[in-house]
């Protein structure tokens, strides 16, 4: 599955919907099966179903500039699922999502977390990881470093591989909530609660 999102801005009651659009594209082994849906989220966190004609979308400049190119929706007939129809995607100007750039040092702490049976892949070493984001090129805090034009920094603790109790197949049954619960379960296999790793 390919997820791409591009943002839009709000505008007033009875004026376009803005926000972000996300696309969705399942590429199923069959043709037959292969599927594009859309969404909306507005700025307010409301989100849409979406339907964009294929006319629309290429008006727009394709798939791939709803990826980084804002846009107000200009909406048509409403959809049967209850959410709204584009007739016209227009470019626009996105405000700032965040008041100021990050600055000093921020601190990440990454747990390691593998599944109790189902994965295949060679998993990398604890030093792997650490190498992998240090300060040194080409590093995660070096490259941070770098696109915060020096104005913050990263350090990081790398904490060792632990096995969860459950597999993999078990965390993909779960859905949407995967995510969640894979990050509770890997916090609670280090012996402590995410909240725990969310502000150093």
């Amino acid at each position: 599955m390919i997820l791409i999102t591009g943002s839009l801005s709000a505008q007033g009651a009875g004026g376009p919907l803005a926000g972000f659009i996300g696309v969705r594209y399942w590429d199923a082994p069959d043709p037959a099966l292969h599927k594009t849906s859309y969404t909306l989220t507005t700025f307010s966190g409301e989100t849409l179903p979406l339907e964009i004609p294929d006319d629309v979308i290429h008006a727009a400049g394709g798939l791939m500039a709803l990826r980084s190119t804002p846009f107000e929706v200009v909406l048509g007939v409403p959809t049967r699922s209850g959410g709204v129809t584009a007739a016209a995607l227009v470019p626009t100007t996105a405000p700032r999502w965040f008041n100021a750039d990050p600055t000093g040092t921020q601190h990440w702490d990454i747990l390691l977390c593998k599944f109790s049976s189902g994965g295949t892949s060679t998993l990398p070493t604890k030093a792997d990881v650490e190498t992998m984001t240090s300060g040194t090129f080409p590093g995660l805090a070096s490259y941070w470093s770098t696109v915060s034009r020096g104005a913050s920094t990263m350090t990081r603790t790398v904490y060792g591989w632990k096995t969860l109790a459950n597999s993999q197949a078990y965390y993909h049954g779960l859905g949407d909530y995967a995510a969640d619960a894979y990050v509770n379960d890997c916090a609670a296999a280090h012996g402590s609660p995410p909240a725990a790793h969310t502000t150093t």
